[in-house]
């Protein structure tokens, strides 16, 4: 199973606002926040081989339109719960 957390931010303040689980069968499509906020979608990505972890970040506003991204690793093989933790706190930084 995927699991993707959707994060808003409202007056300066990010809100947790859904959280889709989609499994083997089905297929979710990105969809655009309300007018006046941003929507944050992050990743994590972990190599045995190279002993790292890695994290994605990316940001768009009310029309899908890119704001910005940040793309990060750390010199450790983290457990993907952590490696998702990592994301959603480099995220809000």
């Amino acid at each position: 199973m995927l699991k993707f957390l959707n994060f808003y931010k409202v007056q300066d303040q990010w809100q947790i606002v859904a959280a889709v689980v989609v499994d083997h069968d089905g297929l979710v499509l990105w969809q655009k926040p309300t007018s006046g906020q941003y929507k944050c979608n992050v990743d994590a990505a972990f190599s045995s081989n190279f002993n790292r972890t890695g994290i994605g970040i990316c940001l768009r506003d009310e029309e899908g339109a890119f704001v910005l991204a940040k793309m990060t690793s750390f010199p450790c093989l983290h457990q993907v719960t952590v490696g998702e933790a990592m994301s959603l706190f480099e995220a809000l930084q």
